[in-house]
């Protein structure tokens, strides 16, 4: 069945929670102030000992599920969130993000107006740690069709909690990845934009935070991101994937994420590994600047190399 065939549908929430008793009010307050009304919030407690389930349980809003389930990860809690679903369309939404007010109206008018995309996504507001805020896109308001997600991806148009997903197509690129810490968010996108065109609005829907503290926990820790590489050479060895996406394209969207881990693992002094995503990555086009400078800076000595990261991030 094609998303075409399906009418404009209620969506459904769907919020994994693992200790997060200080921000799933915050979340859940967010869900229940959006002027579209006609939603269901999923949350499954993803084995919380912090006592987050309890936070939920104080909500008497019947349309809110809470769900609870050992400990799997967040790819596996999605994955549970989407089966209990009773409605087409899937928004996301960590427990420590919140949504803009009008969120859910803007994805549902989305699908409204481009039944036939993959993903309908916003821009969104990041709070980094000190909660200070910068615009994840700054662009005028504009909304339309993505039609290659991989040569706009640098601009990291919208995140996991600023985006919806209708439920069939999960059925035609698979579900979140159950064993990934991290990346899985980026490794289910890639698989979408694959097969799919995505809606898109620059209208900022969600406010993402990186305040919470097992969050913060896992800064140093490396993205996994080689299913989003795997992904990728299959549909390269395959030649399995949108005819307006190009194999440039691909290759230089892969190369940008070798590159990525590249400098996180240098960021982090990890040196070893830095090199062997260095020896793996096929250096193409465009990102062959950057991924020549990041083989020259793992030979150099690793204060200079703090200090290279440092003024990076400033």
């Amino acid at each position: 069945m094609s998303i075409s065939q399906f009418e404009v549908p209620k969506i459904s929430v769907v919020i994994p929670l693992y200790n997060k008793v200080r921000h799933i009010k915050r979340a859940l307050d967010s869900v229940l102030s959006q002027t579209y009304q006609d939603f269901e919030v999923i949350v499954v407690n993803d084995g919380s000992t912090d006592g987050s389930e309890k936070v939920v349980q104080e909500y008497t809003d019947p349309r809110i599920r809470l769900i609870n389930q050992e400990n799997s990860g967040p790819g596996a809690a999605r994955n549970r969130g989407i089966k209990e679903a009773d409605n087409e369309l899937i928004a996301f939404l960590d427990a420590d993000d919140e949504y803009l007010p009008d969120f859910l109206k803007t994805v549902q008018g989305l699908f409204a107006k481009y039944p036939g995309c993959g993903a309908f996504g916003t821009a969104y507001i990041a709070a980094n740690r000190n909660l200070r805020i910068r615009i994840g896109v700054k662009e005028p308001i504009w909304e339309g069709v993505l039609e290659n997600y991989f040569r706009s991806f640098r601009n990291r148009r919208f995140c996991l909690s600023s985006v919806a997903v209708p439920k069939c197509v999960f059925k035609r690129v698979g579900d979140f990845y159950s064993g990934l810490d991290r990346g899985e968010d980026a490794d289910i996108a890639c698989r979408i934009a694959l097969k799919y065109a995505i809606a898109y609005s620059t209208r900022a829907g969600a406010v993402i935070y990186g305040d919470a503290e097992n969050k913060s926990r896992l800064r140093e820790s490396i993205y996994d991101y080689s299913k989003v590489i795997a992904a990728i050479d299959y549909a390269l060895a395959s030649r399995d994937f949108r005819d307006s996406v190009r194999k440039s394209d691909l290759l230089g969207f892969r190369a940008m994420w070798y590159t990525n881990l590249i400098l996180r693992s240098l960021k982090y002094k990890h040196i070893s590994e830095a090199r062997t995503y260095l020896r793996k990555a096929f250096p193409p086009g465009r990102y062959f600047l950057r991924w020549f400078i990041a083989l020259l800076i793992t030979y150099l000595p690793k204060p200079l190399i703090d200090m290279l990261i440092k003024i990076k991030e400033k």
